[in-house]
């Protein structure tokens, strides 16, 4: 993680611990950082949503579904305290991003790449950190945190653009 800080990217800390529960030697172990109110305070970066998505890992929705069926959803890590956090008084600053990133995710899945390339969605990702955590992965030749299952992002509330948390499984 030292190495993805060094790109710029957002990594969570890491720990080795020598784990035992109720007397049992479990071993090494990794303790990895869960992203909350004070790890962003540490980093001197402002709560933001972190989202990973669910519900498509694996998959590839019909197009005969619609959205309010629930196919789609994104997990917001401390989703209730997030939304009551806000940069400006009187606004749903979080809730709004995290609208954002619904509404990015949902098109991604079910519009053809044409219409993807027309509403010009890239303007939403900071392209210059996707692209430095996809070269992190290959330089370690590593493809397990870039699964969908394994992803998660930050939305940076100052430029509205959706970033890759790297890790390094």
């Amino acid at each position: 993680s030292k190495f993805q800080k060094k790109l710029g990217l957002l990594t969570p800390r890491y720990q080795s611990i020598i784990l035992n529960v109720n007397g049992i030697d479990w071993g090494i172990m990794l303790m990895e950082e869960q992203f909350t109110e004070h790890s962003f305070e540490y980093r001197k970066l402002s709560w933001s949503p972190v989202y990973k998505r669910t519900n498509d890992e694996s998959i590839s929705v019909p197009r005969e579904y619609s959205r309010w069926q629930g196919v789609l959803s994104i997990d917001v890590n401390s989703r209730n305290k997030i939304i009551q956090k806000t940069r400006n008084p009187n606004t749903n600053t979080n809730l709004n991003l995290i609208s954002l990133a619904k509404s990015i995710h949902e098109t991604i899945l079910f519009e053809s790449e044409e219409k993807i390339i027309n509403l010009g969605i890239e303007k939403y990702f900071n392209i210059k950190l996707f692209a430095r955590a996809i070269a992190s992965n290959l330089f370690w030749m590593e493809s397990h945190s870039l699964e969908a299952n394994n992803l998660k992002f930050y939305i940076n509330p100052y430029t509205s653009k959706i970033e890759p948390i790297a890790y390094d499984y």
